[in-house]
């Protein structure tokens, strides 16, 4: 391979390191307070993502791609967004809020799981062409190994604020983290789905973008900056929840247009 050919599979590699850097921060951790590695695995997702989000465009950008490295994206894709969030399930629902080990290990055996039937089905429908990558079919794992992610930093955030104002100087979880299976278990459900989600870097990245689209990325900036662990989690949690939105919207004014048209119909045929 020439240099330029190496540079996307060196990014993707760095999304590998990040994922393998997460499970092998989880894996030394002492004792039973597990909530500071937790938080360094979650920011280690978090620097996967930035990787798995350029290494496409860095490939498209120097004309490079190639099956291998779109094989190359899902197997490094496993380990981050899909073996290090499902550890971080199980460490939760096991080592800290007490659950049965079967429990623990159903739950993250089926976003694990989730993650891997993902990744499947989106190399077997996966296109070079740049316009079929405009939509996902289901909850791209990055998306969800995020939504587990956030809400982990959104967790130490809360906990530092409450033990601040002095009404929780031993707590170590709060309701981000009592919600995080849920999320994961409802995440895992959604990236087997037939749920179609907008590919929102693509649509960052693109060159021409709606003027509300710049708006809107100044004001997450802003809110990135004085806000990051409330933000990362409404972008997240508000993407994860716009697929199953959208869909119900869809349906709902599908159905009535066609109500609409039959109606329009019996008129003409009455006035007939």
């Amino acid at each position: 391979m020439n240099r330029i050919g190496m540079l996307p599979c060196m990014v993707t590699l760095g999304n590998l390191l990040c994922g393998f850097g997460a499970l092998a921060v989880i894996a030394h951790a002492p004792g039973n307070d597990w909530s500071h590695e937790i938080l360094i695995a979650a920011w280690l997702i978090m620097l996967a993502m930035i990787f798995d989000m350029f290494d496409g465009k860095v490939a498209r950008a120097t004309n490079q791609m190639s099956d291998f490295g779109g094989e190359l994206d899902s197997l490094c894709d496993i380990v981050s967004f899909g073996a290090a969030p499902a550890l971080i399930v199980y460490v939760l629902c096991y080592r800290i809020f007490q659950y049965p080990a079967s429990l623990a290990l159903l739950l993250s055996g089926c976003y694990v799981c989730a993650t891997a039937i993902r990744l499947a089905r989106f190399n077997v429908d996966n296109s070079h062409d740049e316009e079929a990558h405009q939509f996902f079919k289901g909850l791209a794992s990055p998306a969800a190994a995020g939504a587990v992610a956030s809400l982990v930093i959104l967790n130490h955030h809360l906990v530092d604020l409450q033990r601040f104002m002095g009404s929780a100087r031993h707590a170590s979880s709060s309701i981000a983290l009592e919600i995080l299976p849920i999320v994961a278990l409802a995440s895992a459900g959604l990236m087997i789905s037939s749920v179609p989600y907008v590919h929102f870097t693509n649509l960052l990245l693109k060159r021409r973008r709606p003027p509300e689209l710049a708006i809107l990325c100044a004001a997450f900036g802003l809110f990135l900056i004085f806000q990051i662990e409330f933000t990362l989690f409404c972008v997240f949690g508000g993407y994860m929840a716009s697929g199953p939105m959208a869909y119900v919207h869809r349906r709902v004014f599908s159905a009535e247009e066609v109500y609409d048209e039959d109606e329009e119909e019996e008129e003409e045929e009455a006035t007939v």
